[in-house]
């Protein structure tokens, strides 16, 4: 017991500011499963009834959730979110689903289920960003503290209840499994068990395509670890088998997604979003990584003083460099979409699904300074966790608008008259 309190204290306080917003959720305009999360939600009544054709759910239209109808079946229209989170919260959210109300009529018990779910996630990735800490020696008063920037830092609490119906923490919350089973194998120089990678990366493609190209990163860092510690004779034998799991669940599910876009599309492709694609001509990586609008480091500044921590220690750099490129691929992927900052949210919701690896390997990285170091260290983190909870008050109040954040607004919320410290 006494264990358990010295590495999970952070958990606990996080489950203490989760929990209330799960029972009381903060006044808002619209309900907790609201915007993509209905046409996430769309997917549990689809499965509960095995009806697939979406076409005649009208709530889905307001939301843009459509994608194409099928040239030659009117009743087949393609839900443009992917049906993993639906999977994932099948077990619990079936059992509250009304099949009797022909159309997608929410229920007060689903709306509360979503936000105790949330509350689960949040609570899976903060426990198991924990357990990466561990595996890899951190001490437990600085895990405990990064797991706190962690969570209120990087969006992770804000996806988890207010925006909790968004598949962001879950993704989070797998990531952070997946990192954990990884170190704690790489730990003992071995590979982490094959079938669980294999069903976590299905999982995890299927809940959010965009994580295809985090798994492919995190894949390239593992193989080249496992590489190291090889004689070249071995190499292309543990290649094959380091890399088959990953690549056969992902493959797994984006065959599952292709064939669903045949039937729904009459088109074959691997993205349900059919009239929408990247173009690599138009790159928005800076404002996706630096702007008032939605940028990375200017709405969660904790994430660069975890990835700064990481790069600038020499034993956590290996760590520190497979974080920074799956922030740089995230960056190309985002950058290049049509809508760089993801529609209406609070900061760039494309990066919290990977919230657990910046916080392990930052953690890893604090850990080896020396303590005139690393105080300061923890105040930066803690400064810039605390501006971010100030900007997602303003958020949650609606002084700050859900798109087109404005500097004055921003700046307003951190030093200015809006700021959370100087509010009664």
């Amino acid at each position: 017991m006494r264990r358990l309190l010295v590495w999970g204290w952070s958990l606990l306080v996080v489950l203490a500011a989760a929990v209330p917003a799960a029972i009381d959720p903060p006044d808002r305009a619209y309900p907790p499963i609201h915007s993509d999360g209905v046409g996430y939600h769309a997917w549990t009544r689809a499965i509960v009834k095995r009806e697939f054709g979406f076409c005649h759910y009208t709530p889905l239209h307001p939301v843009g959730a459509l994608s194409a109808v099928h040239p030659r079946n009117p009743k087949r229209c393609t839900n443009q979110f992917s049906p993993g989170l639906a999977l994932l919260r099948l077990p619990v959210m079936a059992w509250f689903v009304q099949e009797a109300n022909p159309d997608l009529v929410i229920s007060d018990e689903e709306h509360e289920a979503n936000l105790w779910m949330g509350v689960v996630a949040l609570a899976i990735a903060c426990g198991f960003l924990l357990a990466g800490c561990r595996s890899l020696g951190v001490r437990p008063l600085v895990a405990n503290l990064v797991a706190l920037a962690t969570v209120f830092g990087t969006g992770l609490y804000h996806y988890a209840t207010f925006d909790g119906s968004f598949t962001h923490v879950y993704s989070a919350a797998l990531f952070a499994i997946l990192v954990w089973l990884g170190l704690r194998a790489g730990r003992a120089g071995r590979d982490p068990p094959a079938v669980a990678v294999a069903a976590l990366a299905a999982v995890i493609v299927a809940v959010r395509q965009p994580n295809a190209a985090v798994l492919l990163v995190l894949l390239a860092g593992w193989l080249a670890w496992r590489m190291r510690e090889l004689p070249a004779a071995q190499r292309g034998r543990q290649v094959v088998r380091s890399a088959a799991p990953t690549v056969v669940g992902m493959a797994c599910a984006l065959a599952a997604q292709a064939i669903y876009v045949k039937w729904s599309s009459g088109h074959w492709g691997l993205s349900a979003y059919v009239d929408e694609s990247f173009d690599l001509s138009y790159l928005k990586e800076r404002p996706v990584l630096l702007s008032y609008e939605r940028g990375l480091f200017t709405w969660y500044p904790a994430a660069g003083v975890l990835l700064a921590a990481a790069l600038a220690s020499r034993r956590a750099r290996p760590l520190g460099l497979v974080a920074a490129g799956v922030v740089a691929a995230l960056a190309v992927v985002y950058g290049s979409w049509h809508s760089w900052p993801l529609g209406a949210g609070f900061g760039h919701r494309g990066f919290v699904d990977v919230a657990p690896l910046l916080g392990v390997a930052g953690a890893y990285g604090l850990d080896t300074l020396r303590v005139r170091v690393l105080a300061p260290a923890l105040a930066a983190l803690a400064v810039c966790a605390f501006a971010t909870v100030s900007l997602m008050a303003g958020y949650w109040r609606g002084t700050i608008p859900i798109v087109h954040t404005s500097p004055d607004q921003y700046w307003s919320h951190l030093t200015g008259r809006d700021a959370l410290w100087r509010r009664p």
